[in-house]
């Protein structure tokens, strides 16, 4: 049946804000002396998490809270949720995103929209390789209700099984340099 899931924009938002502030906490003077090793991308967002202040934490908080009773609600009328891994398909890699991280603002927001309310919500959730757009990979996402993990792997396993992806190694394959093996 077709479901409509809570707002993406705003679990994303939120996320984002948490994990800015929290992310760092009890580690700052690591990040601190090695900021510059980090991409530009995750320097950003720690930078953001610096002007979070506590008032904004804590109705961030709340706005969480909500996300998870309307995901609750949702899945409480479905055994999961099948969505998009991403919301588009793959983009491309610049030659130096290894060095200056993902910063384009719109296609990052798009990448990440909807694997951010499993994230938020603590919602067990897979991401399983399900076909391609325009040659490149996409993949579909299945969120479950709370403590639910097996029903999720399974479905996401019986997606596998399916026969919708077939593996093809890529015509640039990054992980090779990487792993300096070529």
């Amino acid at each position: 049946v077709d479901v409509t899931v809570p707002d993406l924009d705003e679990a994303r938002i939120l996320g984002l804000i948490l994990l800015g502030a929290e992310g760092p906490s009890g580690v700052e003077p690591v990040l601190k002396a090695n900021i510059g090793k980090l991409a530009l991308d995750l320097q950003v967002l720690l930078a953001l998490g610096d002007t979070v202040t506590a008032r904004d934490y804590l109705k961030a908080q709340r706005a969480r809270g909500r996300q998870c009773d309307a995901w609750r609600e949702v899945l409480s009328g479905v055994d999961a949720v099948l969505m998009p891994s991403a919301g588009m398909p793959a983009g491309k890699i610049f030659a130096d995103a290894l060095t200056t991280g993902e910063i384009d603002e719109v296609s990052s927001a798009k990448a990440i929209s909807c694997t951010f309310p499993a994230n938020l919500t603590g919602y067990p959730a897979v991401s399983v390789p399900c076909g391609r757009v325009s040659g490149l990979p996409v993949a579909a996402q299945i969120v479950a209700p709370p403590w639910h993990e097996a029903r999720a792997l399974a479905l996401g396993a019986a997606i596998e099984r399916s026969g919708l992806y077939r593996w093809q190694r890529p015509a640039r394959y990054f992980a090779d340099r990487i792993l300096g093996r070529g």
